[in-house]
This record gives C-alpha cells, sequence and structure tokens, in this order.
C-alpha cells in the first residue's frame, strides 16, 4: 500500500464515521508539474501535513496528520530519523515542530488502525461540542471540483 492509497482508505474512513468534521488536504503529489507550481504561489507546501482535520478538542486548535508508507522505518532506535529519511522527512520534523507551538496536534500515520484511534480520541467531544450549522452537513453537500478548470 502506498501512501496515497492509505491515505484515501483513512479519508474514506473518516467521512463515514464523522461526516461532520471538516478535512483539508495540506499536499498533493500527484498533481502535475504545472499544476504544482500553481499551488506552490497559491501557499502550498510539501512540507505541510498531508491532513488537516478542523476541529478543536480544548486542548488542540486543530489534528495534522502525515501519512507514511506502511512498514516504513522512519526512526533509528535512538529516536533520530533515519539516514534515508534525513531530507525531506527532516524538513517536515522542522514544521511539525512549528505546527506543536501552534497547539495543533500532530501524528504520523502509517494504518488505519492507527489513524481511527487518533481521531475517535480528538473527536471525542464531537458530538457534544460540534457546530450547530453543521448539523445537517454531509461531505456529499460540497460540489465537485475541477482542479484543471480551477487552476487554469
Amino acid at each position: 500500500m502506498t501512501e496515497e492509497q492509505l491515505q484515501a482508505e483513512c479519508v474514506t474512513w473518516l467521512r463515514r464515521a464523522y461526516p461532520s468534521v471538516l478535512t483539508v488536504p495540506g499536499k498533493t503529489s500527484t498533481w502535475s508539474p504545472q499544476h504544482t507550481e500553481k499551488i506552490k504561489m497559491q501557499g502550498y507546501s510539501n512540507k505541510n501535513a498531508d491532513l488537516f482535520i478542523l476541529h478543536n478538542d480544548g486542548v488542540f486548535g486543530m489534528l495534522c496528520i502525515e501519512f507514511k508508507k506502511p512498514g516504513k522505518v522512519l526512526y533509528n532506535r535512538d529516536g533520530s530519523p533515519r539516514a534515508e529519511n534525513n531530507g525531506h522527512f527532516k524538513e517536515q520534523l522542522r514544521v511539525h515542530e512549528y505546527y506543536r507551538k501552534q497547539k495543533y496536534r500532530v501524528e504520523i500515520v502509517q494504518s488505519l488502525t492507527h489513524f481511527q484511534r487518533i481521531c475517535n480520541e480528538h473527536l471525542r467531544d464531537v458530538s457534544r461540542n460540534h457546530d450547530p450549522y453543521l448539523d445537517d452537513f454531509t461531505p456529499d453537500m460540497i460540489p465537485e471540483c475541477n482542479i484543471d478548470k480551477f487552476l487554469s
């Protein structure tokens, strides 16, 4: 399973389990180089987390998820990033520290069960402390967006 497949599986579960919770994708690796340049000009960065779950649980203002390929070894026994992960992964970890300073929860996810546990914990109050304006909201209410048309 790839990172992209894991993310799709997790987002599908999240939309079914918590249909009123809003999410924002942090980045995408599947856009063409032309689209990538355009979205970078609009503020996207490949250092951002893969998914932002926009819910304040009273402790953290938001949940930031970084997906990594299942089974990939990310750290050495001493807790330092593995040498083959140092470049991009090290930059991501630096950004994750920035998120934490902003009181955002950051998690690196490599499985659906880990994602489910984190979401269930972070969203435990969603039925008690939710936005009443979103009571009837479901993801299918969001119009489909043709990204090619939008970015051209």
